[in-house]
């Protein structure tokens, strides 16, 4: 990556595991930070250490992204602050381990949305912004369950196949745009 300090990142799910981890290492790099999450106590206490720790700008976004306006208010928001963001993280989403004869359909429904919906609809909000400057990034975090069905987890990995295979798209058509786009794929965290 082209350097970052001063530049703005965009971080969903921040407020704990792998989400939090990356704040923490692009504070680390002197990015500004606009955090996302739903538990507002846990992203002002990861703001202020960022704050103290490196002296960037992070601007906290308390947000339940499965709630119908919060997506565009999130985008809102980011558009207040007036800052061109150099990297989106996609990190929110959910998974759980379950029966499908005992799933509860608006949960499924919920993962759906979380974890292939929000991402989209953020991503391409972000990219012409990106390609017009001919520079930024976008990670996406998929799972190693992209890569193979998953029993108990059908949805799961059926989601995180599209971010896999929308990340690797993107990827082809921004790659000679200045726009880096790559796909994480983690195995089982706690977070």
């Amino acid at each position: 990556m082209q350097e970052l300090a001063g530049k703005w990142a965009v971080i969903t799910g921040a407020s704990a595991g792998i989400g939090e981890h990356y704040a923490r290492e692009f504070a680390a790099l002197g990015m500004h930070l606009i955090i996302v999450a739903r538990r507002e106590d846990r992203l002002q206490s990861l703001a202020a250490e960022l704050r103290e720790q490196h002296g960037t700008i992070v601007e906290v976004v308390t947000a339940d992204l499965l709630a119908d306006d919060h997506p565009a208010e999130l985008l809102e928001r980011i558009e207040q602050i007036g800052q061109p963001i150099e990297v989106l993280i996609n990190n929110a989403g959910f998974g759980f381990l379950e029966r499908v004869s005992a799933s509860e359909p608006d949960r499924v429904q919920e993962m759906i949305t979380l974890n292939i919906s929000v991402l989209t609809r953020l991503t391409y909000a972000l990219i012409p912004q990106m390609v017009s400057r001919g520079s930024g990034t976008i990670i996406n975090l998929s799972s190693v369950a992209a890569f193979q069905p998953t029993v108990y987890m059908p949805v799961y990995a059926a989601t995180k196949t599209f971010v896999l295979h929308f990340s690797e798209s993107l990827w082809a058509e921004l790659r000679d745009q200045g726009v880096q786009v790559q796909a994480v794929c983690p195995g089982p965290t706690k977070s």
